[in-house]
């Protein structure tokens, strides 16, 4: 078991929540297509409140935040959020696309004391990047952030979701991802949008391509699948499953 495992037990055996996801902005500064979040339609709470939430959180024995939004940096009180949680003794997490991390933010950051910042970068070609971003230069001002940040000593993840336009950038990604010494979290899955629209769905990548550019292992059963099961099995399941 490790220590991710051990956590969660611990946290199952006490009847809490092992981590919440915590949205703090309700807007972005890029406009990616595959987004599953509709922007500037639910409004956000302010600094007084989300420090109520976080206590409340934190008081029900909550171990890891994740804090995002849309774009949580676009808040001129975010690095007060995540002191706040920090000062409630979760592990906290941050989500952004570090386009307004500067070598200063990166500095604030890290002396708050966040567990790990992830970071979604789509290629490392920066054409393909700033075509899924809509948002040119993007790859340059992003990229910068993460050296800023990983100066600093911060644990960064870099994230790579598959799109029709960038496919083929995990590996380069990857790549960067060793070069800056952050960990790479490539991924073939997009969401549909919280409104109920699929229209993320149409920069989804098929199996087929998705198997050419080595993002896709061809599926074959365990040479014993009863036992597989039962190892699953032996790993406490969701509340529903219990």
């Amino acid at each position: 078991m490790n220590g991710s495992q051990l956590l969660r037990a611990l946290a199952d055996r006490a009847g809490r929540p092992f981590g919440v996801h915590l949205q703090v902005a309700d807007r972005c500064n890029h406009a990616c297509g595959h987004c599953y979040q509709v922007q500037g339609e639910k409004g956000e709470l302010d600094l007084d409140a989300l420090r109520g939430i976080i206590d409340g959180i934190a008081e029900a024995g909550v171990l890891t935040l994740n804090v995002s939004g849309g774009e949580a940096t676009l808040r001129p009180d975010l690095p007060a959020v995540l002191r706040h949680a920090r000062s409630r003794g979760m592990a906290v997490r941050l989500y952004t696309n570090a386009f307004l991390v500067d070598r200063a933010y990166a500095a604030e950051l890290a002396s708050i004391g966040l567990l790990e910042v992830h970071v979604s970068v789509y290629s490392a070609a920066p054409t393909e990047h700033d075509a899924v971003t809509k948002v040119p230069g993007s790859f340059v001002r992003t990229v910068d952030g993460v050296r800023a940040m990983r100066a600093h000593g911060m644990r960064v993840v870099l994230k790579t979701p598959a799109t029709r336009l960038s496919v083929g950038g995990s590996a380069g990604v990857a790549d960067l991802a060793a070069e800056l010494g952050c960990t790479h979290h490539p991924s073939n899955d997009l969401t549909a949008r919280e409104d109920g629209s699929t229209e993320p769905w149409d920069l989804r990548v098929s199996p087929e391509e998705l198997l050419r550019h080595g993002r896709l292992t061809p599926w074959a059963p365990a040479d014993d699948e009863g036992e597989r099961r039962r190892e699953k099995l032996a790993v406490s399941p969701c509340g529903v499953g219990r």
